[in-house]
């Protein structure tokens, strides 16, 4: 397991701007292919970081499966793939991004085959020395991640199984090691186990933690995400009021998008349930790789009201990308003739750079829509909307390639 102390270490390899002059690649200059699977994918950091790599491809790195121990790593698994950004890379930023990745003590150089459509490209990938253990990341690293993955059209679903098995088996290693938590802990946590929000868990456990546990305890607590969810009075302020909101308008959430298919809603939140179908009123649909809802007068959204319970309301939210990717907002539908409040996610920019979804994530909503007997006609118009609209972007954006 990587320490506290190897893990700053590594935090500050990964943001020390390095100081040391740049050579500037020559003309013709020979290039390799750098496989990215971690925060590198977000173009922003790896523009810092190396200033003349220029994105390749992107694809799916073959007989290897995405894992964190902290930070993103790549462990050996047959059969598995694991989505990445491939980048020219050239010798300067090659030497630039070896410090960033602790190269050769905290990440080692390996040869990586990755499938770029329909031909495979052999390249380099980084991956972590001791890559065995697993620990889940902190919140701003995996939404850089995030971040990079919708930027550059990858499946998000990879990313969120590597984060829930890091944190699956995290909590196995705990539950191993009896003598990392106190009788009095154990007694604890089994007498909230059953509270239905885990809001009011953190707010027992900020009354009393400084009095009654010990590090260890403390260890066991934030295997819960209390203490690394509710530790500014910030973001528990948010949690209690979005609790007397969801109090007041009864749990209800409007899914407009992939959340409408059954199967996919029964993994993320397994104690929810469908309520009626419905409309949004003065809203279309459209999409920007995923989907969201953007106001048009006159128009409608077919929509599945879900009863969400207290405790699936924080997974929603991970696997909606709240509140970076999307935010909250309070909309009327009628249900059996009574207009009621639901909350719906709503895509925070969902002008920028418009294109179409991947083809499983439109079957996907086209599937939730067949279960409850929706028409997929305003489906089909927002796809091939965003086709029309996503040509003309790429139109605008042509300008001549960098010349070497």
């Amino acid at each position: 397991m990587i320490t506290d102390e190897e893990y700053d270490e590594l935090m500050k390899l990964f943001f020390s701007p390095d100081n040391t002059p740049k050579e500037q690649p020559k003309k013709n200059e020979e290039y390799k292919i750098y496989v990215a699977y971690g925060s590198n994918i977000n173009t922003e950091q790896m523009m810092f970081r190396c200033p003349d790599a220029e994105i390749y491809a992107t694809g799916m790195v073959q007989d290897y499966e995405l894992s964190f121990n902290k930070v993103a790593t790549l462990q050996k698994k047959k059969g598995e793939e694991a989505p990445a950004l491939l980048w020219k890379l050239y010798s300067s930023d090659e030497r630039s991004l070896d410090k960033f990745e602790g190269y050769p003590h905290k990440y080692k150089k390996i040869a990586v085959d990755v499938k770029c459509q329909d031909k495979i490209v052999s390249g380099m990938a980084y991956v972590m020395v001791n890559s065995k253990d697993y620990n889940t990341p902190t919140e701003e690293y995996y939404q850089r991640i995030e971040n990079g993955y919708i930027e550059n059209g990858l499946p998000l679903e990879y990313l969120e199984q590597a984060y829930e098995k890091a944190e699956e088996m995290v909590c196995e290693r705990i539950e191993r090691d009896n003598s990392s938590i106190s009788l009095f802990n154990r007694e604890y946590l089994d007498s909230i186990s059953n509270n239905d929000d885990i809001a009011v868990n953190a707010f027992r456990m900020g009354a009393m933690y400084q009095q009654y546990f010990n590090d260890n305890d403390l260890e066991a607590f934030e295997i819960m995400d209390m203490v690394k969810e509710y530790k500014t009075a910030d973001r528990f302020e948010q949690a209690l009021k979005e609790i007397e909101l969801r109090e007041q308008i009864g749990n209800l959430y409007c899914a407009y998008g992939s959340n409408m298919d059954l199967e996919q809603m029964k993994y993320r939140c397994p104690n929810s349930k469908v309520i009626s179908t419905s409309y949004i009123e003065d809203y279309r649909l459209q999409f920007n790789q995923h989907a969201t809802i953007v106001k048009d007068k006159g128009t409608k959204v077919p929509v599945v009201l879900w009863e969400i319970a207290p405790q699936d309301w924080r997974n929603l939210d991970r696997y909606e990308g709240y509140p970076s990717y999307y935010r909250k907002e309070l909309v009327n539908v009628k249900v059996g003739g009574v207009e009621r409040a639901s909350l719906v996610y709503i895509m925070n920019k969902p002008d920028f750079a418009i294109s179409p979804p991947t083809q499983a994530y439109l079957d996907g909503i086209k599937r939730g829509c067949k279960q409850h007997g929706i028409d997929t006609d305003y489906l089909d118009n927002a796809y091939a909307d965003s086709i029309q609209k996503a040509r003309q972007f790429q139109t605008r954006c042509k300008r001549p390639s960098k010349s070497r």
